[in-house]
């Protein structure tokens, strides 16, 4: 266990201000999988979680706006998620409660996912130049693909950056969760699993692929998607499955099928897929696109085979690791280690933890000039636009003489 000693407290561990739209409910969807695992994860480090959510359940400590002002000096940093909507960035303006505690901000998205809402580019063009002016308030970024460093890096300006990717529940998601009454056993299991509301996650693909094999008479297969449909004689439409019953679906299957299509929206692949991560948890080998992370993983574990997304090249993959079922299981079980050792949700805490403490420890040696730079910042005009007059006075009764003097005189001439 770390110990920190904060502003004004005394504390075993880190004082984080988780800030997200996100509650650590565990809902199921892929945002509230990763805050509700890397929250528990960080409390069960022995570290003290704040939120901004005033509903959030478990030991949070839980500030409104005001709360944050006036109790600013609690908080040791600020650990933000970013992802594909604006509403997170405006957070980034809590750690002006404490100018001597660091921001982090957890980037899982760039905002170019608004085009899959329907929203004009008038609209992402301002968000991206808020992004960037927000970004000016960050010290480091930890990212779930190099794609997204890249992207903080290059994009945000962001110049401290790491790289998180996500990873699996590895007793939630087990081998030992493969029950063989709920498949039909004569037959090779394919499963897709995943969101039909995204087109680019390859559900079109699956359907493709078991059109193609009843055409030429491949009937040992059937391909099982978590999706609603009509089923066939090869293709087995299971319906929305919640997220919490997906182990045993997962791991009855014999391959996963982690399948993306082309992404429109923006330039490159650039996400951290969590059915990857479960598949590997659940022992099964895995079939995945080549691109970005999955290339990565599959390339540095040898757990799955790679493809293009050619109809007849998954084909002639699928019917391999069904030919060769003790290499399939090496692969497997492969993926299971991969995951025990380095791809779980500890962890990702654990090295979130690290990071953090870093940035905090780089931050204090610098803390003479730190405040006086962000408070510079907080000064101009497009600082005066955002923060009301009342809060600007709060954040000044924190500091003392020569900051709140030179403050002051920057609010009175600009």
């Amino acid at each position: 266990m770390i110990t920190k000693e904060l502003p004004g407290k005394s504390h075993q561990g880190l004082s984080i201000a988780y800030l997200t739209n996100i509650s650590a409910k565990f809902t199921g969807s892929g945002g509230s999988v990763h805050v509700s695992q890397v929250a528990e994860n960080l409390i069960k480090g022995g570290h003290l979680l704040f939120t901004n959510l005033p509903s959030e359940p478990g030991p949070f400590i839980k500030l409104t706006r005001r709360d944050f002002l006036n109790r600013g000096e609690e908080i040791g940093v600020f650990y933000i998620r970013i992802d594909g909507g604006s509403h997170n960035d405006e957070l980034t303006l809590l750690r002006m409660s404490n100018a001597y505690a660091p921001c982090v901000w957890e980037v899982n998205a760039p905002l170019e996912e608004l085009r899959t809402l329907g929203k004009s580019e008038e609209l992402l063009r301002k968000s991206n130049m808020r992004r960037k002016k927000l970004a000016r308030l960050v010290d480091a970024a930890i990212c779930v693909s190099d794609e997204m460093a890249e992207y903080a890096r290059d994009e945000l300006g962001i110049k401290e950056i790491f790289v998180v990717p996500n990873g699996s529940d590895t007793e939630r998601f087990s081998p030992e969760k493969r029950d063989e009454a709920i498949y039909d056993r004569s037959r090779y299991k394919v499963l897709w699993s995943g969101s039909p509301n995204y087109g680019w996650q390859g559900l079109n693909i699956v359907r493709e692929l078991a059109r193609k094999c009843r055409d030429k008479g491949i009937d040992d297969l059937l391909f099982i998607v978590t999706a609603d449909g009509v089923s066939t004689d090869n293709i087995h439409y299971l319906g929305h499955i919640p997220y919490a019953e997906m182990p045993r679906y997962i791991a009855s299957a014999d391959l996963g099928l982690c399948l993306y299509g082309d992404i429109d929206y923006y330039r490159k692949f650039y996400f951290s897929p969590l059915k990857l991560y479960d598949y590997m948890a659940s022992g099964i080998p895995v079939i995945g696109t080549k691109a970005g992370q999955i290339k990565m993983v599959i390339e540095e574990q040898r757990n799955g085979l790679l493809t293009d997304n050619a109809i007849d090249d998954l084909i002639d993959k699928i019917q391999f690791l069904k030919k060769n079922s003790a290499l399939a299981v090496e692969m497997g079980t492969r993926g299971r280690q991969a995951v025990l050792e380095k791809y779980n949700w500890g962890n990702v805490a654990i090295r979130t933890e690290s990071i953090l403490t870093g940035v905090i420890e780089r931050h204090k040696a610098d803390r003479q000039t730190q405040p006086q730079r962000m408070l510079t910042q907080a000064t101009s005009n497009y600082w005066k636009s955002t923060l009301s007059l009342r809060v600007y006075t709060g954040l000044l009764r924190r500091l003392a003489g020569n900051s709140r003097n030179m403050v002051m005189r920057a609010w009175k001439t600009t």
